[in-house]
């Protein structure tokens, strides 16, 4: 990709498959260099995340 007068913003998704750090750092270095770069990657299920969100996710269940 090449810097233009143009703006537009960029969304990047992918499941955990492309979750990797040296495509963080890439992205991380567009959005400092050009702006309106954005990422959001899925994660796989694990225990120890799903432990970690049990208080957060009976809040949200009993609010809405």
């Amino acid at each position: 990709m090449e810097a233009a007068d143009i703006d537009i913003d960029v969304v990047v998704r992918g499941d955990a498959g492309f979750a990797k750090p040296d495509l963080y750092r890439m992205l991380e270095r567009r959005n400092r260099q050009w702006g309106g770069v954005s990422y959001v990657f899925g994660i796989a299920n694990n225990l120890v995340l799903n432990r970690k969100l049990e208080d957060a996710t009976r809040a949200v269940r009993h609010t809405y």
